[in-house]
C-alpha cells in the first residue's frame, strides 16, 4: 500500500529578528483566540450538561421507584414466578425480571488501613494472600547512568533539547464558574 504524504502549508520563515517577533506576536494572538474559544466551549458544555442532568433527575428517580416496586412484586411472588425456584428469570410480555447471584468477591472493612491488613496477614503467616510487585526503578538508573546503560535495551537520554514558543500574554484564560 502506498504511503500518502500530506502537504504542509507553505510558510515563510522569518529572515530577521523583527519578522520573528512579528510572527511570535501572531502566534500569541492566535493562541489567545483559540484559548478564548475553548473557554466558551467549556462554558457552553457545562451549561448543556447541567441542563441535561436537571432533565434526567426525575427520570432517574422514576426508574429507581419502578425498580423498587418490581423488586417488591418479585419478592412477594417469587415462589410462583420461579416455579418453586426452578428458574431465576421470569419472562413477562414487556421484558424479564429475575435474580442473579454475583460471583464471590473480597470486601475489606471500611476504614481498615492497608498497612494494618498486611501486618495481620503476615502475623497469621498467610503470605499467600500477599502479592509482591516488582518494577523498574528509573530514578535509580538516572542516579547511576553508566551502570544502567550496561543493561541491554536501556539508554539514558541526556541534554535533549526542545524548541519552544512562549509569547507574552498567552496565558490560558480560566473558565468562569
Amino acid at each position: 500500500m502506498a504511503v500518502r504524504k500530506t502537504k504542509q502549508a507553505a510558510l515563510e520563515v522569518p529572515q530577521s529578528d523583527e519578522e520573528a517577533d512579528a510572527l511570535l506576536a501572531e502566534y500569541g494572538a492566535t493562541f489567545n483566540t483559540l484559548a478564548r474559544q475553548q473557554v466558551r466551549l467549556d462554558e457552553l458544555l457545562a451549561k448543556l450538561k447541567a441542563r441535561a442532568e436537571t432533565k434526567a433527575k426525575p427520570l432517574q428517580e422514576s426508574l429507581s421507584s419502578i425498580m423498587v416496586a418490581l423488586n417488591a412484586y418479585g419478592a412477594a411472588n417469587r415462589k410462583r414466578l420461579t416455579n418453586g425456584g426452578e428458574t431465576k428469570t421470569v419472562k413477562l410480555p414487556s421484558g424479564e425480571i429475575g435474580w442473579r447471584t454475583n460471583p464471590p468477591s473480597v470486601k475489606v472493612k471500611r476504614g481498615l488501613k492497608a498497612e494494618d491488613l498486611i501486618a495481620s496477614i503476615r502475623q497469621l503467616k498467610l503470605r499467600k494472600f500477599l502479592r509482591l510487585s516488582v518494577e523498574v526503578n528509573k530514578r535509580a538508573m538516572l542516579d547511576d547512568p553508566e551502570k544502567a546503560e550496561t543493561i541491554p535495551g536501556i539508554t539514558i537520554q541526556k541534554d535533549v533539547e526542545e524548541f519552544f514558543v512562549a509569547p507574552f500574554g498567552a496565558e490560558l484564560a480560566e473558565p468562569k464558574t
